[in-house]
């Protein structure tokens, strides 16, 4: 096969280049579109403004398990950031958003510098900083809500992108950056295997690890000291003891990585190609950053779809260090004969990710139904108890209790303090301490062991919306309120 004219090829380059942009520029106009919706995009973003919140009024976020309060199982940087934004805008989901947002475009950022770093082509740049925006329905549309992962990401590839650095203060301010995202969620330890390789002879980033792992120690000391042993239980103990399933992580490689991916799959194994074809000449060069890198946070991601309520949202490191790949491998293929065949996959594999961003927003009459419920709960007198959207009841001008994912939590996995928080909520039930609960449909259809308690001393009052069509999340479990039950 004859080489394509410099002409096709870089016209080729252009329009793939112009698929990359196209994917950020269509993610950044869906969450610019939803970032001021009121109520839930995602049935947890509540848990998330209950712990901001704790954090406005001096609580502590890491209390014992209770039916007042259950922490989500992730260190609190998050909650910390989003309640300074909060100080300014008020309390509510904006605040918690604008952070995810802003650090999702922080993160996209990063990933370009790192793989302008690697390719020497700003061509390279936007095809890995593209394709982890394309991906952005693939791994659960979380970029920009009001969860932690996104600013998790930004600190961890803006680590990598500042140890790259030769310069020793780049270093350090990486290795502050990767304790950073420690703080924020324990899949920093993605970023171990990176650690493990700069340490060899040659590779002179002794500073980004020796603080890194100095200043994680110090943050984890310090909230153990202001938390005490909370802390480790929550964000160690108990999810150190969530099930696994092989089987899920075995369809991993093929659901979420073969099957939407395939491009990408392929372009990701040349830098290791290239590799050993030079072994002996150059030696492996930058690909042993690259694959240290995958196996921390593919594998990251592979252990988290391995636990059976493991979202798309684990997906995102995984996708970060795909995305690095793919751009490398295409950049490195770039100019061979099969470089315009080459540019057209790279934007096959952008459009077949593309998705209706229609379907990424809630609706007007999602809306409606979310103030129609706001105004009902503000009218009942006495506490109201929304197990699964406590920010609801915070709406409403009541008091939120603890969301029913941390007590699942802690009654699934710990069969010593289970049992008792069980019976605080079985109790509070029993007194009728609530003059009304709000089930879930999820509740109902399954008759959890909650709906089950519930029933006995509270009768099923009105329906929340005659529109079953009307307030879903967009994207997470698929679950909303259905039913008010009353005290009997």
């Amino acid at each position: 096969m004859g080489a394509a004219s410099p002409f096709l090829v870089r016209a080729a380059r252009v329009a793939a280049a112009a698929c990359a942009v196209a994917a950020v520029l269509l993610y950044v106009a869906v969450a610019l579109a939803r970032i001021g919706y009121p109520y839930e995009l995602e049935w947890m973003e509540g848990a998330s403004v209950d712990h901001v919140a704790r954090v406005l009024q001096g609580r502590t976020l890491y209390p014992p398990p209770s039916l007042e309060f259950v922490p989500m199982n992730y260190p609190p940087l998050y909650s910390f950031v989003a309640a300074g934004v909060a100080r300014v805008t008020g309390l509510g989901l904006f605040p918690l958003r604008l952070v995810s947002f802003l650090a999702s475009l922080g993160g996209l950022a990063a990933l370009f510098v790192i793989a302008r770093r690697q390719t020497g082509t700003v061509q390279g740049g936007l095809l890995a900083m593209g394709l982890l925006a394309a991906t952005y329905r693939l791994s659960g549309a979380w970029l920009d809500i009001a969860r932690v992962d996104s600013l998790f990401l930004f600190l961890l590839l803006t680590a990598i992108a500042l140890a790259q650095g030769g310069d020793e203060a780049e270093q350090i301010a990486g290795g502050v950056c990767l304790a950073l995202a420690f703080m924020a969620k324990q899949s920093a330890v993605a970023a171990v295997p990176v650690m493990l390789v700069w340490l060899l002879p040659g590779r002179r980033r002794t500073a980004f690890v020796v603080t890194a792992v100095t200043a994680s120690a110090l943050v984890t000391l310090l909230l153990h000291r202001v938390y005490g042993d909370w802390y480790y239980y929550y964000v160690y103990e108990l999810p150190a003891r969530h099930a696994w399933s092989a089987r899920l992580g075995l369809s991993f490689v093929a659901r979420d990585l073969l099957r939407p991916l395939p491009v990408a799959c392929v372009l990701a194994l040349v830098p290791a190609w290239l590799a050993w074809r030079r072994r002996g000449a150059n030696g492996p060069g930058d690909a042993v950053f690259l694959y240290a890198l995958a196996i921390g946070c593919v594998g990251i991601s592979a252990l988290a779809r391995m636990q059976p309520g493991g979202w798309n949202n684990v997906l995102l490191p995984g996708y970060a260090a795909l995305a690095l790949l793919f751009a490398v491998g295409a950049e490195r293929l770039a100019r061979t004969p099969a470089g315009v065949w080459l540019a057209a996959a790279c934007m096959l594999q952008l459009l077949v990710l593309a998705y209706d961003p229609g379907k990424q927003l809630p609706s007007a009459r999602d809306r409606a139904a979310g103030d129609t419920l706001v105004t009902r709960l503000a009218a009942i007198r006495g506490d109201v108890w929304l197990p699964y959207h406590g920010y609801l009841a915070t709406l409403a001008g009541k008091r939120s209790y603890a969301h029913i994912w941390g007590v699942d939590d802690v009654i699934d996995h710990d069969p010593r303090r289970g049992p008792a928080l069980r019976a605080d909520v079985v109790d509070a039930l029993r007194r009728r301490r609530f003059s009304a609960v709000v089930m879930e449909s999820d509740m109902i259809e399954t008759k959890s062991w909650l709906w089950t308690e519930v029933e006995r001393d509270y009768r099923p009052g009105p329906a929340i919306s005659a529109d079953r069509s009307a307030l879903w999340p967009v994207t997470g479990m698929r679950t909303r309120p259905e039913q008010v039950y009353v005290a009997r």
